[in-house]
């Protein structure tokens, strides 16, 4: 079931980005780098504003997960990460952990992929830094609740799709985002999906994004992105996947549409 979300401006209370506190932060997480410490005690160091927020329960679970330094590779293009996909656990539990808090979109995005965040420009970390957590529970409510013109200027779907080949169970994230007049051309789309098993238990995840330097700059058109990847030697049982999509115009209008979809793996062999 496809849901589409068109909004009226949503803009994060937040002070402007500071390429300085960023690049402070980037010189003390290589200052502590590879040192022994749980995925909990990672935050509370680099983003303490951030962990005061997170639940006792979700830091219960981030003080059992030990830190992995090492970064992960995706699609390159243009020396910049545009797509990733991430089976770690640590990862999958700091997802769990803040993706409803009430923190921005560049916050979200330095701790869930900081891979996808060294390469940004200062211009997109700008912008995301002017957006509210957009996976949160809240702000998809806050943009459902809103109806506006925008809905027929700029439109955004998802989907998700899987295939299963012998022992791998592939899926397919895209995303399009479609515009009528020039004021409407976002400058920033992005794509996630989370892969849960029959527990509910999130298993997997893989995201794209494209910011105004690949989004087409003419007054109507259409951007695409997508990521793809499999799992294998998964137990048999029932898989699903969340995706959700946005696009951000350069005045803070946003459209989100999310997407939910199912498979049954029977398990190899």
């Amino acid at each position: 079931m496809l849901l589409l979300f068109a909004a009226v401006p949503v803009v994060a209370d937040v002070q402007a980005y500071s390429p300085l506190q960023d690049q402070a932060r980037a010189a003390l997480i290589d200052q502590i780098s590879g040192t022994e410490m749980t995925s909990g005690q990672y935050i509370q160091t680099v983003w303490p504003e951030v962990y005061q927020k997170i639940s006792p329960a979700d830091k219960a679970k981030l003080a059992t997960v030990d830190q992995v330094w090492e970064m992960e590779s995706g699609t390159v293009i243009d020396g910049k990460t545009m797509a990733l996909t991430s089976f770690r656990p640590e990862r999958l539990a700091v997802m769990d952990a803040v993706e409803n808090l009430e923190i921005t979109e560049a916050e979200y995005m330095q701790i869930v992929w900081p891979e996808l965040w060294a390469d940004m420009s200062a211009e997109t970390k700008a912008h995301l830094a002017n957006l509210p957590n957009m996976h949160s529970a809240a702000t998809k409510i806050a943009l459902s609740g809103q109806v506006s013109a925008l809905s027929s200027s700029l439109m955004v779907d998802v989907d998700t799709t899987f295939t299963i080949d012998r022992m791998y169970l592939k899926f397919y994230l895209s995303s399009g985002a479609t515009w009528t007049d020039a004021y409407y051309r976002p400058t920033f789309h992005y794509a996630e999906t989370f892969i849960y098993n029959s527990g509910n238990t999130k298993v997997g995840s893989t995201v794209a994004y494209e910011d105004g330097s690949q989004i087409p700059t003419v007054s109507s058109g259409y951007n695409h992105i997508s990521s793809n990847n499999m799992i294998d030697h998964l137990p048999a049982g029932s898989y699903r996947a969340d995706a959700m999509a946005y696009a951000s115009t350069a005045s803070y209008y946003q459209e989100q549409a999310t997407d939910s979809s199912s498979v049954y793996y029977p398990g190899w062999p």
